[in-house]
């Protein structure tokens, strides 16, 4: 049993699904199109088979004398479409990206501005620990400020989620940090948590503000496919460190 399992068990419930990498969407041209080509091969041979188990003057009637492909012809055809697609999925998964992330004190990160380098600040950080070549799709974030509605919360764009926090009187480079890091993004594989990539930073006042802070991360692999992943920031850090969030949500305002 691994950790991440005993700390389920531990906690008595099962990991939330939705925030595991899923596949969204997968690329049409080399799955959809040879599947449905295979599926109309294996009818086709299927077919064959039973015309030729037809025998007598009924082989000649109609429709058991309609003919669209040979039964040899159907079953390399079956066959080669079967391997291809089976050879497509072996190397969607070797090449398939491991998006992964985690939280950390921004004096561990030589990355953060200097004016996030204060006290109590949690930096979010993203990298792809798998094999192959990601391109970010897009990045889209699930926002809620204190006295909001949570079941009301929807996905917004980086400039909305900018201004949204402004307007709940935080101030950028003081309380908060966004990385506009959009579409075409490249995330090459990477294990270094120096290397990885910053999304987001926050400070006392920001922690006490915002309920709910969700990034929503989809990429691109190298067959097509678009992965997900969406990490919910806030219940993170305070899984990391509750006690210094307890302790910052306690401080006024400009405290830490």
């Amino acid at each position: 049993m691994t950790r991440r399992d005993l700390r389920v068990a531990a906690a008595g419930k099962e990991p939330d699904r939705r925030l595991t990498q899923r596949v969204v969407q997968r690329n049409r041209l080399y799955v959809l199109f040879p599947g449905i080509v295979l599926a109309l091969a294996v009818l086709v041979t299927l077919w064959e088979i039973l015309c030729v188990n037809v025998g007598g003057p009924e082989r000649s009637q109609w429709p058991w004398r309609l003919q669209i492909l040979d039964l040899q012809s159907g079953t390399t055809l079956s066959t080669v479409l079967g391997a291809l697609l089976f050879a497509r999925m072996q190397y969607a998964q070797t090449i398939r990206p491991a998006l992964g992330w985690g939280v950390s004190s921004n004096q561990s990160l030589d990355a953060v501005p200097f004016a996030l380098r204060r006290d109590r600040m949690w930096v979010v950080f993203f990298y792809n620990g798998g094999a192959g070549v990601a391109v970010v799709r897009s990045v889209d974030f699930k926002v809620c400020i204190t006295g909001d509605d949570q079941a009301e919360a929807d996905w917004r764009g980086y400039i909305d989620v900018f201004e949204m926090l402004e307007a709940s009187g935080l101030v950028r480079g003081r309380d908060f940090l966004l990385s506009d890091n959009g579409a075409g993004l490249p995330l090459v594989p990477n294990t270094r948590r120096e290397e990885s990539t910053m999304l987001a930073a926050f400070g006392s006042d920001a922690l006490r503000k915002v309920l709910r802070f969700d990034i929503r991360i989809r990429v691109r692999d190298g067959v097509g496919d678009v992965h997900e992943r969406v990490l919910d920031v806030v219940d993170r850090i305070r899984r990391v460190s509750p006690t210094q969030i307890d302790t910052t949500r306690a401080d006024g305002p400009g405290e830490g």
